[in-house]
């Protein structure tokens, strides 16, 4: 988090990027797997001072920082490639900001709560689910559809013809269900069955 500042202005917080994922320069490929409940979540803001006579601009709380992919987050000149891969519960929760005599400080951004594709980042899905964000929305920035995707929201974009915006793919809850390791199953009338 921003430091406290008894004396003038609060610090703002730090930024954070993809709780699983955090790719910068690079390459990843990722197939047959299960991103459950990731988030990222800002620093929160500084206090500023408290007592005392102020002045415009003077002690004021410290803005929250920004928050960036839940689950990924690629960062300039990588290229990521995610096939039969399930992203469910992601969330970008921007920092509090803190409080001071001058006035308060602004609340961070939550961008992109399952996946974050910064500019000159590549990404592309393939038979993938993205569903069920808790804040920041599914997807921000641009996504390559390589087919077969499907979105509980818009923010993925999808262009190709057999991917799915705003289309509830009915998941169930991550947890042993007959297999080695735990998977999300899902749920009768699933748009992803046989699809």
């Amino acid at each position: 988090g921003g430091v406290n500042n008894p004396a003038g202005n609060g610090g703002n917080g730090g930024e954070s990027y993809g709780a699983d994922v955090y790719v910068d320069g690079g390459n990843v490929s990722t197939t047959n797997s299960t991103f459950y409940s990731s988030s990222t979540k800002g620093g929160n803001g500084g206090n500023g001072g408290t007592g005392g006579a102020t002045t415009a601009g003077y002690r004021l709380g410290g803005r929250g920082g920004d928050s960036y992919g839940g689950s990924i987050h690629g960062n300039t000149a990588s290229t990521n490639v995610f096939m039969n891969v399930t992203f469910s519960k992601g969330a970008a929760i921007g920092g509090n900001g803190g409080t001071g005599l001058g006035g308060n400080g602004g609340a961070g951004a939550g961008t992109g709560g399952i996946i974050n594709v910064a500019a000159l980042s590549q990404l592309t899905l393939l038979n993938s689910i993205l569903s069920t964000n808790l804040s920041g929305g599914n997807a921000s920035g641009t996504i390559t559809d390589g087919g077969c995707n499907i979105s509980s929201d818009a923010t993925c974009s999808f262009t190709h013809p057999n991917s799915s915006n705003s289309t509830d793919p009915l998941l169930g809850v991550l947890g042993n269900n007959g297999g080695t390791t735990a998977i999300i199953p899902l749920q009768a009338g699933s748009p992803c069955i046989n699809a």
